[in-house]
């Protein structure tokens, strides 16, 4: 008699529990390891920058506004950086809709970012879209010996 009650509790906490997993609305964002060297290779210009802040721009073959993150360039490890300033993507804040893959920088963080082209190069907007393409200010020292290496 004890094992049907056993069973019996059993299968209710087993439905309770697919029931509770199957309509949670938590999702967690899933990116794909790169090497160092997949890493440096993807990227069209690393930089040293602080991040400044979101600015409100009208691109020219978008009717609604992007709301890009502002990099201040303080060195270049690769590529041509033109102005001191950079333009990367960042989710739109206006919305109130964040995903969980968003990521989502502050205003004064600074660091190495690895920033890749965006899918419309001619907005000038940049792509630092997966959480390896930001490293602490601390690693800035190894970059130009990675790069190096990563270039042999």
């Amino acid at each position: 008699m004890t094992l049907k009650i056993y069973t019996y509790i059993f299968k209710r906490l087993y439905l309770l529990a697919f029931i509770f997993s199957a309509f949670t609305t938590n999702a967690q964002a899933m990116w794909v390891k790169m090497s160092d060297c997949e890493l440096i290779n993807n990227s069209v210009l690393i930089v040293q920058a602080e991040f400044a802040g979101k600015a409100r721009v009208q691109l020219s073959n978008n009717l609604t506004p992007a709301e890009p993150g502002i990099l201040k360039v303080s060195k270049v490890f690769k590529g041509k950086v033109e102005l001191a300033d950079i333009l990367i993507d960042q989710p739109k804040s206006s919305s109130g809709v964040i995903s969980s893959s968003d990521i989502i920088y502050k205003k004064g963080q600074k660091g190495v970012w690895f920033l890749a082209e965006g899918k419309d190069t001619d907005s000038g907007i940049y792509y630092a879209n997966n959480p390896q393409r930001f490293w602490a200010i601390q690693k800035s020292r190894s970059v130009p010996d990675l790069i190096n290496s990563c270039n042999k």
